[in-house]
């Protein structure tokens, strides 16, 4: 009986080992492949206008990289109640700040601010609200 459980521990302790080597080995390869990419880089798969004031509003949009080049930009002219959507407004993943201004009210927001865990895509939703503030929030998702 004392040999069966010997034998039985050895070849736990032999699965455990190997569980764990390969726990490392596949932790390393995620780190290295994780290596290269900048943590505030997102993809934008589209970008949401709401309008839920009485009154119709122009409202400017604009996607900026990191470098300042601007990627993306638009009026949105959205009817009282209504809602408009920029499908795929930016090609490629990038760390992107969006600029929403309405009147004299302005937003500025890097979207990268947005992004839990490995939830890579953004798609910002700009709202005005009842009483014409900017409000903008996100949606975010592992897969665009």
């Amino acid at each position: 009986m004392s040999r069966r459980t010997a034998s039985h521990e050895a070849t736990r302790r032999g699965v455990l080992a190997a569980a764990v080597g390969g726990l490392a080995a596949i932790a390393g390869c995620n780190t290295l492949s994780n290596g290269d990419r900048d943590d505030d880089a997102v993809r934008v798969p589209a970008l949401e206008v709401e309008n839920q004031d009485d009154d119709a509003h122009d409202i400017e949009l604009a996607l900026s990289r990191e470098d300042g080049s601007q990627a993306f930009a638009s009026t949105a002219s959205v009817a009282a109640g209504d809602a408009t959507v920029f499908d795929a407004p930016v090609d490629g993943s990038a760390a992107y700040t969006l600029v929403v201004s309405l009147d004299d009210d302005r937003v500025e927001r890097e979207l990268a601010a947005y992004v839990e865990g490995d939830q890579r895509c953004v798609r910002p939703v700009v709202r005005v609200t009842a009483d014409s503030a900017l409000k903008l929030t996100a949606q975010t998702y592992d897969d665009c």
